[in-house]
């Protein structure tokens, strides 16, 4: 057996062999050789090429070849010249022998091509001899055989996809990189390095890393480059996705273009031109600007001063340009002054006057808001009733999602203030000496504005001295009977359109027949609502057509005394009355 040297990845071996049977003499050789070259790839397929050849004079009787596959070759599949056969091997099996013969050989070059394979993890050198026999009588079996190298070593082909989305993608939002690296073999991969660098202005969010990999990233909020290291063995076909989160900020300006390379390597691959790609994705703009107004007070009277709150805010995702707020006053609404935030410029009608307010910033950022304060005043002429409806609206150069929010209105009724007036009556026309007087007295507010209960009494009546003062009630707020005075007083609030009645409970004195006694109570009240009551007025009797005037009664003359025999047969009446009651 005779072993030849590996020359440019060729492992080539000559056998000659001659054969004889007493005057049949043959002469003939092997050679084998591998035709890829080596080293060959782990896990690729590989041929070996045998060449058979004989000098003859004679044929060679009975051939036959004997290839035993290294441990760890696989046998895949097998190329003869007619006239040879070899035995049957299920491809996939582990270290076959191969066995192919014919029955003669005539003189002259065959070649026979078995295709083998190693496992994709496979490393180092694989021998193994071809060898040739006849029954021909061989007359120099020295090159009967030869032996084969094969030097195997792990060859990946790593290749590289990147997309990002969505697309196009929205300033203020996630942009989302998906970087998919796949070993497309033949070998195992080991050793390869996956990079993204996020373009710029982009900033790291968060990456999901697949098993078997371990990656670098920078600080969230930040720009800069992902790196990620196989840590494990990747067998070939299979793919590792990363999906990297990014954030665009919303200040990026709509229409640029965020491109991403990513690459990988390894010192396995030997087919650098899949070992990047790059992504580009094109940039929008969003912003919802939203406006809110507050009035305050919510109290609106002619002359009174308000307050309106107005809000701009960009709820984004990105940020505004070219933004305005514009809030147009209503004919009952004076100027009085506006306050803004910075950054903003404004124009505003002279104080005093009507008109239109217009402010404005280059961009308004996203989830910023802005507040203005605007103070105006009520004309004093304006009338009750009137509905004052003021609205503020926002725009941007910058397509807004939801329009529905851009303005807002505040919107109000001019009340009547409170307005009380007091309806006093009597129970009757005439009253006898030492007979009891009831007052009934009805407060009555006739402005929308409800009366509240301020410092001070809100009515007050002096009894004339021909009444002795017994008590004094009322269906709302306090009356107090103060005896010793004369006098009864009522604190309370009446509602707009409200009522509250207070009743008083009198005696007539004796000695006062033939008089006619008269009173009117005073009621005070809040006429500009401000909470101090500034308006007064007396109380009206229903009974005569004349406005504010007393309420009057004569007196007539005394309730008589009963006698005792008048007492008694007053009872037997009384019950006499009760026994027929109770027996119908």
């Amino acid at each position: 057996m005779t072993r030849w040297g590996v020359a440019a990845g060729v492992v080539a071996v000559a056998l000659f062999l001659s054969s004889g049977a007493q005057a049949q003499v043959a002469s003939a050789s092997v050679q084998a050789n591998v035709a890829q070259p080596q080293p060959v790839a782990a896990g690729a397929n590989f041929d070996y090429v045998i060449n058979i050849s004989s000098e003859g004079p004679d044929d060679a009787a009975n051939m036959s070849l004997t290839f035993p596959l290294p441990a760890g070759v696989s046998f895949q599949s097998e190329a003869v010249p007619a006239g040879w056969s070899c035995n049957a091997i299920a491809p996939g099996t582990v270290a076959p022998t191969v066995t192919c013969t014919t029955p003669s050989f005539p003189p002259g070059t065959v070649s026979i091509t078995i295709t083998a394979s190693t496992p994709p993890d496979a490393s180092g050198t694989f021998s193994t001899t071809a060898t040739i026999s006849s029954t021909t009588t061989d007359p120099n079996d020295n090159d009967n055989s030869a032996t084969v190298d094969v030097i195997v070593s792990t060859q990946s082909d790593f290749g590289i996809a990147l997309a990002g989305s969505p697309n196009p993608v929205t300033a203020g939002t996630n942009l989302t990189w998906t970087m998919t690296v796949t070993n497309n073999g033949p070998s195992t991969g080991v050793n390869a390095t996956a990079t993204l660098p996020l373009p710029a202005p982009t900033t790291f969010v968060s990456i999901a890393t697949p098993a078997g990999w371990s990656c670098i990233t920078p600080p969230a909020g930040t720009n800069g480059t992902i790196s990620c290291s196989l840590t494990a063995s990747m067998n070939p076909a299979a793919s590792a996705t990363f999906t990297i989160v990014s954030n665009v900020p919303s200040s990026t300006s709509s229409g640029s273009t965020l491109s991403a390379t990513a690459t990988v390597s390894s010192p396995d691959d030997l087919l650098p031109i899949n070992d990047s790609a790059e992504a580009s994705v094109p940039t929008s703009a969003s912003a919802d600007l939203a406006v809110t107004k507050v009035l305050a007070p919510s109290l609106v009277v002619p002359g009174s001063a308000l307050q309106y709150t107005i809000t701009v805010t960009n709820n984004g995702p990105s940020d505004t340009a070219s933004t305005a707020m514009s809030d147009v006053l209503p004919a009952p609404l004076r100027f009085t002054s506006l306050s803004w935030p910075a950054g903003w410029a404004c124009t505003t009608p002279a104080a005093g006057s009507n008109g239109t307010i217009t402010c404005s910033i280059a961009s308004l950022p996203a989830a910023s808001s802005a507040p203005f304060t605007l103070n105006v005043t009520v004309a004093p002429g304006t009338a009750p009733g009137t509905a004052i409806n003021n609205s503020a609206s926002a725009a941007s150069a910058v397509p807004d999602p939801n329009s529905g929010n851009n303005s807002a209105t505040a919107s109000a009724i001019v009340a009547t203030p409170a307005s009380i007036t007091a309806s006093k009556s009597v129970n009757g026309a005439t009253h006898a000496e030492g007979s009891s007087v009831t007052y009934p007295i009805v407060l009555t507010n006739s402005g929308s504005i409800g009366q509240g209960d301020n410092p001070g009494n809100e009515l007050t009546d002096v009894l004339p001295a021909s009444l002795t003062l017994v008590s004094a009630a009322a269906t709302g707020g306090t009356a107090v009977a103060n005896i010793g005075t004369n006098t009864v007083t009522w604190n309370g609030a009446i509602a707009g359109g409200g009522s509250v009645t207070v009743t008083i409970q009198a005696v007539v004195k004796y000695g006062t027949i033939g008089t006619t006694v008269s009173n009117q109570a005073s009621v005070s009240f809040d006429s500009d609502a401000n909470g101090t009551n500034d308006a007064a007025r007396q109380s009206d009797d229903p009974n005569t057509a004349a406005p504010s005037d007393p309420t009057s009664f004569l007196v007539a003359g005394s309730v008589p005394a009963l006698s005792r025999t008048m007492i008694l047969l007053l009872g037997a009446m009384l019950a006499a009355m009760a026994l027929f009651v109770m027996k119908t």
